[in-house]
């Protein structure tokens, strides 16, 4: 029975190990279509449908995952209030301007919502480098770009962070896709 024991404890400190220590998910060339995963938990994902609902009870409409670049499955990598960790590497890089893309899930609020302010700092290599503000006047255009030149890589990588504001509780921010193009969208 005590054996038992300590191995239901193993395995359950071993799945929240994974979760924090989770890394890219499916790539797509230089992009991520964020979809489920060994080890996450179930609150780590959300489809278009569940969050449209959520949506709903808090007088918002949801913005659906875009087809940018032709990723769009419905499905959005929830950031936890410690943030969110992932990798993007660039594949035969010449030089010139990059530019990282990233779908966010985007609520509307409607006239009866109350609608606390937010905030998203994204961070490449530990260094903020865009902050994204969300409330009942204050709105973001998707998909966020940001321009990246070769000193935000290490070796091929590029580490991106999504922090939510220190004051927010749950999971309000979430990330449908990102990706790495050489020609800017816009």
């Amino acid at each position: 029975m005590k054996v038992k024991s300590v191995l239901i404890s193993a395995i359950f400190f071993s799945s929240l190990l994974l979760a924090e220590t989770w890394e890219a998910p499916k790539k797509i060339g230089s992009a991520i279509d964020f979809a489920w995963e060994e080890g996450l938990l179930p609150e780590d994902i959300a489809t278009y449908p569940e969050l449209r609902t959520w949506a709903l009870y808090q007088s918002y409409e949801l913005e659906p995952d875009s087809n940018f670049y032709s990723l769009e499955n419905q499905v959005a990598r929830m950031v936890p209030e410690t943030g969110l960790r992932f990798f993007l590497e660039k594949e035969n890089y010449t030089g010139g301007a990059l530019y990282l893309y990233l779908d966010l899930t985007k609520f509307i609020p409607l006239k009866q919502a109350h609608a606390q302010n937010r905030r998203l700092a994204i961070l490449l290599k530990g260094k903020v480098r865009k902050e994204i503000f969300w409330g009942k006047s204050k709105e973001f255009q998707n998909p966020v770009e940001i321009e990246v030149d070769s000193q935000d890589f290490i070796g091929s990588r590029l580490e991106i962070e999504l922090i939510p504001s220190q004051n927010e509780v749950g999971r309000f921010w979430g990330i449908w896709d990102a990706c790495l193009v050489k020609n800017r969208n816009r």
